[in-house]
């Protein structure tokens, strides 16, 4: 990123990230996308909607923790702890709309997923 003109057209996509992870804003757009098509490729079947997600999201935390991309050291460290409310939030969502629960049951999961939420937004 040392030509003046690129770092002034594109430079804010990039600031975010170390040098050497250039690369990390265009998987971070796949990563999203694919989030955002599994439920439409899977519609009908939502178990694995949420199994598949969880399989990215895990990844995508796997990867992040090994690469440390990210150029504030603190997001790097604090990236876990998304991990693990997205985990919560998509585990809830299941046993929210899964028949087996009782209406308490379904409350509290429905009240843990929204706290978790709720605590990754700053």
């Amino acid at each position: 990123m040392n030509d003046e003109l690129v770092v002034r057209q594109v430079g804010v996509l990039f600031d975010l990230y170390i040098d050497s992870v250039w690369w990390f804003e265009a998987y971070r757009c796949c990563y999203n996308l694919l989030l955002m098509c599994i439920p439409v490729a899977m519609a009908d079947y939502p178990l694995f909607i949420a199994s598949f997600c969880l399989v990215i999201i895990n990844l995508d935390g796997w990867l992040v923790g090994r690469i440390r991309p990210y150029r504030f050291p603190h997001a790097n460290n604090v990236y876990p702890f998304v991990v693990w409310a997205l985990n919560v939030t998509t585990f809830s969502g299941v046993l929210f709309f899964s028949e087996a629960l009782t209406d308490s049951q379904a409350a509290s999961v429905a009240g843990a997923a929204a706290s978790s939420a709720h605590s990754c937004i700053p």
